[in-house]
Order: structure tokens, then sequence, then C-alpha cells
């Protein structure tokens, strides 16, 4: 899945809970092909994104996914597509569960005598990772984006860090 188009914001008044129509030019599908597409929304008050939304604790939510197919095909092109297959969805609020966990293990012994660690968190964000001595004074040391679900990094043999943690950053 991949954003397509403008965000396009929520009416209000006697129109509250729709959104006005757009054409969306989708780069990545050929016309009169079938996509499959998701509505989501979000607060913009929690996070300029679907995902800073879930991670602030916002409210959020997302259609099932449902195809359609695109429009432009032929001569003369054929009209756009209607999101027909479009459900009924509820919002949710608060962090969502897949970012409530990071986890950083020790990996290994690298042969400069530093220590790879490995950070497990969602892909698609950016993490900063921090240490300390003391678990008052926090130093940054990196900042990580996982692939896949992980992402590595080193500290210095030297460096005086007994603990790590991991900051979401917007």
């Amino acid at each position: 899945m991949a954003a397509m188009g403008p965000i396009a914001e929520f009416q209000t008044g006697s129109a509250a809970g729709y959104f006005e129509s757009k054409t969306v030019a989708t780069t990545n599908v050929p016309a009169g092909q079938t996509a499959y597409v998701q509505v989501r929304v979000w607060d913009q008050a929690t996070g300029a994104t679907y995902e800073l939304a879930q991670a602030y604790g916002g409210k959020y939510g997302a259609s099932p996914i449902f195809q359609v197919e695109t429009g432009g095909a032929g001569s003369p092109p054929s009209r756009p597509a209607l999101l027909t297959g479009l459900q009924s969805f509820s919002l949710n609020q608060g962090v969502a569960a897949s970012l409530q966990t990071s986890v950083i293990t020790a990996g290994q012994k690298l042969l400069d005598g530093s220590q790879e660690w490995i950070v497990k968190a969602p892909s698609g964000f950016r993490y900063a990772i921090q240490c300390s001595s003391n678990l008052v004074d926090w130093v940054a040391v990196t900042i990580v984006l996982p692939v896949n679900g992980t992402a590595t990094f080193a500290n210095p043999p030297d460096a005086p860090c007994n603990y790590f943690r991991v900051l979401l950053l917007p």
C-alpha cells in the first residue's frame, strides 16, 4: 500500500462524517486495471500522518481493503472509479498495539571491540537511540530507521553506556 493523492478533510455540519470526492491518479496501476485501495482517516491535530496519529495516541481508522477499476482506459477515456466497495469502519484511539513495544538486544561483538545492538521496532518510523550510565542523564547515540522491523547500531568499547532506550521520533 502507498499513499495516493492529497489529504481530504471531513466535512462538518449536516455532512459530518463524509469527505468530498476527489479524483486520485494511481501511479502504479495502469488505466482500466484493478486497484486495491483502503481509506485511512486520522485526527490531524495529533499527527500529520496516519502513522503519527497512531504513534501519538490520536484517533485513527482504516477501511477494509477493497477493489476498484481505475479509470482512464479506452477512447474516450473511462470515468474514474467510484468507491462502491467502501465499507463503514470505526475510529480507534490510543497508541496502536503494534507501536507499543520496541526491544533492544545485544548482537555480536565487532572486530573493533564495539558492541552491536539490535533494535526490533515497527518499520516506517524513525527512532532515537539514547544511552545512560545512571538512568537519569541520557545521551543521543544515533537515529535508526528499521527495515522489516529491525535496525542495528554499535557503541564504541569506551562508551560509558550501561542502559539504552528507544524513542519514537515525529
